[in-house]
Parts: C-alpha cells; sequence; structure tokens
C-alpha cells in the first residue's frame, strides 16, 4: 500500500507543471493543487493575461487557452485591454478610484459624502451581487440588455422575500409579547393598553415594492461604472449593452386613508390622550392634599412624558391632515414659522372653529427636496394649514409657551412615528388593503387625495404641499378617475309612469 502511494507521488512529480503554448504564453498549474486545473499565463503588447482554463486536462486546456489567447490579441488590436475585465474587479477599481472610503471624505462636504455612501451602498448590497455573481462571473462585453431589464425583476424578488421575513418575524415577537401581557398581572397593570405593550413593527417604512426611482438610481450607478470601465481602455462603447430606466409609471399609487379610516384613527389618538391625561392626574392627586385648589392641578398633567407624547401626537395627526406637509418638515417647524393672519369674514368657516382658533395661520416649512445642486440651503415655503387643523395649532402654541426659535413639536421623528404606529395598530389600520405598512407619511397623501378629488387644481395641491407638479400627476394620476366614476355614476335614467289600465 505504501509503495503504491509512493509511486502515485513520484508519478505525478514526474508530470509537467509548466507548459509554453506560444510566445510569451504558457500554461501553468499550482505544484499539490487539488484539482489540478491548468492555467493561462501571457503578456499581449505588454498586457498581462491570467485565466483558468476550468480542466485538469491538458490537451483541453490547450484548446482552451488558444481561444482566449486568440481573443486577447484581437481586443489589443480593436486599441482595447488584452485582459478581460470582469464586472466584479471593474466595480471593485471603480470603489477604489471613485467613491473611495471614509479616509478619503474628511475633505468632503456632508452632501457629497452621502451620496458616495449612497452609492457604496447600493454596489455591495445590490449590484454586485447581481452582475457579479447571479448572472455568472462575466466581463463586461459579455453582460447584455436582458440581464440588465432582469435586474429590476430581481430586485423585487429581493424586497419581496425580504418583506416576507420580517412579516414572518413581527408576527413571532407580537405573539411572544401578548402572551407574555396575558399571563403577568404586573405587565397588565402597567399597560392597560395590551397594544401599548407588543413591540413596535421592524418593517418600519419599508414598502413591499422597490420605487421606479430607485432602481433607476441603481442603473444610474451601472452607466457609470460602464463609463468609468471605458475612460480606462477596458471595453469600447459598442460591446457594452445600452442601460434604459425602469418606467416612472408603475410607481405605488398613493391613497392614505379613508374618511372614516382617518375619523377613527384621529378619534382613537384623542382618547389615548384623554387617558394618559386622566391617569396622570390622578396620581398628582395622590400626591397632593385634598384641600389643594384643583385650578392649580389643572397643568400637571404637561409634565408627564407619557401625556405630553400623546398630546403632541394628536395635535401632529391634526397638522398632517390638514396641510399634506411631510413629517420632516413638521418637526422642522418652531414657534417664529407660525404666523396669525387677519379673521377673513368667511361664511364656510364654523364658528367653532373660531372659537378654538380665533385667527387662521400661515407656516413656514423648510425643505431639502429640489435643491439637489445647493443641498445645504433649505428652501422655504408658505404653507396655508386647512382650517380644520388652526385648533390643533393653537393648542400646541399655547400649550408650553417658548421662544420663537423652539421647536413647535418638540418630539423627535423616531418616536412620533412609534407612537402613531400603536394608534394604528389600535385602529387595525396598520397596513394598506395591498398589505403595505403605514406611517405619518400617509397623512399627507389622505390630503393630497382629499385635495384633488375636492376640485382643487394640482399646481396648487403642489405648491402647498412642497412638491412638484410632476410627482402630483405621478402618483395620484388614479384620483382623477376615481372622481369622474364618482361625477358619473350618480346620474340615473328618468324613471318612466306605467299607464293605468283603466
Amino acid at each position: 500500500m505504501v509503495g503504491s502511494k509512493r509511486a502515485a507521488s513520484s508519478a505525478s512529480d514526474s508530470e509537467p507543471t509548466r507548459v509554453v503554448l506560444d510566445e510569451g504564453a504558457y500554461l501553468y498549474r499550482r505544484t499539490g493543487a487539488k484539482k489540478g486545473r491548468w492555467q493561462l499565463y501571457a503578456y499581449v503588447d505588454g498586457d498581462e493575461v491570467k485565466q483558468s482554463t476550468g480542466t485538469a486536462d491538458l490537451e483541453a486546456a490547450k484548446v482552451i487557452a488558444r481561444k482566449a489567447l486568440t481573443a486577447a490579441r484581437e481586443r489589443r488590436a480593436r486599441g482595447q485591454s488584452a485582459r478581460r475585465h470582469l464586472f466584479a474587479d471593474v466595480a471593485e477599481q471603480f470603489l477604489k478610484e471613485r467613491v473611495g472610503g471614509e479616509a478619503d471624505w474628511r475633505r468632503l462636504s456632508e452632501d457629497e459624502v452621502r451620496k458616495r455612501k449612497f452609492v457604496r451602498q447600493r454596489m455591495v448590497d445590490y449590484l454586485l451581487p447581481y452582475f457579479g455573481e447571479r448572472i455568472g462571473r462575466k466581463p463586461l462585453e459579455e453582460i447584455n440588455s436582458a440581464q440588465i431589464r432582469a435586474y429590476a425583476g430581481w430586485r423585487q424578488e429581493r424586497r419581496g422575500e425580504m418583506v416576507e421575513a420580517r412579516r414572518k418575524h413581527n408576527a413571532e415577537r407580537i405573539a411572544q409579547a401578548r402572551e407574555r401581557w396575558t399571563k403577568s398581572a404586573r405587565l397588565q397593570k402597567a399597560f392597560p393598553n395590551v397594544e401599548d405593550y407588543l413591540p413596535s413593527d421592524s418593517l418600519g417604512s419599508i414598502q413591499a415594492k422597490v420605487s421606479a426611482a430607485a432602481i433607476n438610481k441603481e442603473l444610474s450607478i451601472l452607466r457609470a461604472i460602464f463609463a468609468f470601465a471605458q475612460e480606462k481602455g477596458w471595453a469600447r462603447k459598442n460591446d457594452l449593452p445600452d442601460v434604459e430606466n425602469v418606467k416612472i409609471g408603475n410607481s405605488i399609487l398613493r391613497n392614505g386613508f379613508t374618511e372614516e379610516e382617518f375619523k377613527k384613527l384621529r378619534d382613537t389618538a384623542r382618547q389615548r390622550f384623554n387617558d394618559a391625561r386622566d391617569e396622570a392626574m390622578r396620581i398628582y392627586r395622590q400626591r397632593f392634599p385634598q384641600s389643594l385648589a384643583e385650578e392649580l392641578l389643572g397643568d400637571q398633567w404637561k409634565q408627564d412624558a407619557t401625556a405630553w407624547s400623546r398630546f403632541v401626537l394628536w395635535c401632529a395627526i391634526d397638522i398632517l391632515a390638514g396641510t399634506g406637509m411631510r413629517p420632516s418638515t413638521l418637526v422642522r417647524l418652531t414657534r417664529g414659522m407660525v404666523q396669525s393672519r387677519p379673521v377673513p369674514e368667511w361664511d364656510e368657516v364654523p364658528p367653532e372653529w373660531l372659537a378654538t382658533a380665533e385667527t387662521p395661520y400661515i407656516l413656514t416649512g423648510l425643505t431639502h427636496k429640489g435643491s439637489q445642486r445647493l443641498r445645504e440651503m433649505k428652501r422655504k415655503w408658505a404653507i396655508v394649514p386647512e382650517a380644520k387643523c388652526w385648533p390643533a395649532i393653537t393648542r400646541l402654541l399655547n400649550a408650553r409657551p417658548q421662544a420663537p426659535d423652539t421647536p413647535l413639536i418638540d418630539i423627535q421623528p423616531l418616536s412620533l412615528n412609534k407612537a402613531f404606529k400603536k394608534v394604528l395598530r389600535q385602529c387595525g389600520l396598520e397596513h394598506t388593503g395591498d398589505g403595505l405598512p403605514r406611517s405619518l407619511y400617509d397623512l399627507r397623501h389622505y390630503y393630497i387625495t382629499k385635495a384633488l378629488l375636492a376640485g382643487q387644481p394640482t399646481a396648487k395641491v403642489a405648491v402647498n404641499t412642497m412638491t412638484s407638479l410632476q410627482m402630483i400627476e405621478r402618483h395620484y394620476n388614479h384620483v382623477p378617475d376615481q372622481q369622474n366614476f364618482e361625477d358619473f355614476a350618480i346620474l340615473k335614467l328618468p324613471t318612466t309612469r306605467r299607464r293605468s289600465s283603466g
């Protein structure tokens, strides 16, 4: 047995590990390699060419190597690099030279750093896994248009798998938390409403489908990689496929809430505030003697974190639903940006609104949207709030009088959205009919849809909600169809009277 092993070892040692293929080109294999595959190594007009033949058979390796060598010389004759450049290699070099790392970003502006982080993240998470692995490790010139078109479908598959896994995980966490609450008297006392104890939906604002705009941003990075390869002389423009954007018209249509859903949502938020306020006042009354004047206890609930946060959320719901502003704009709103206006003689304004808010308001919103070239400069917009949300603005202004430069909403956006998720869950409105998760942003969709259905001009709605006319037409183009249906559906044929037989 030992003798046979030594004979096999001596036989393998006697086999060649290097074979000359042509002038400046040879085949080799590493000594002791398990698979023993032959590798091509050559110089073509100064360009180094390395390629595996994928086989341990010498004669088959020679045929494969000669074809690869001929292709390399043809590429060189056309003015290209003789070496085949895989997409993964080109992408890595692109990241190194054009994007850089954190050490290279120290002197860049905040906006430029944000853009480069975005490119690196999309490259690592999506472009490299698809074009570098999913379709195979291919050179740039072997990537075709069909594979690029299939990229959008692959992204949707990935998103669907992720959303399904998140939902399953969330369902398990919520079921476990509900069981703990049911078995624990201590938890039931601390959280009378089980919805307040259940964990938040970790799916967050992730949509069930990737938007066309997001995919197009990734395709723009792909175009930049192709352009980089052309500059380096690694590929010719005619050898690379065209990269066409996904049609924006396939974006998700947005509705927000129906009137019944919004009423249920608002009433639930107000009731949650009332419950927290009453509980806070009960605790304060226990701490103070009965002889203490009741009016001194009237505002003590504002010191309670739960009662105050629910009060702010109740007001924020009214303001977002009555202005259509983005939640990020609302949290940037300071008291100095709220301007009162003289009371106009409007017959359509109910007196009960003016009883709470004696003057209407004009809000000054700040946004970075639409200022791509001047990201550091915030754009100012004048927002006309709907009369229904005047009382909410007045409540916030009077609740804690402070300096003009202090925020109108003194709660962080993340905490505000988490509190809103609890209200949605208690109302059974956590997801849309299509299974999409809801958030504070859906109040913006509710306002825009309601304004369009009321017959407001699209241009005016776009201005008051701090967006473009194109965005309104893109995401709310179903609203005119709905309005036309409602207008024409009420038409009735004239009824005919039957003649009496007498």
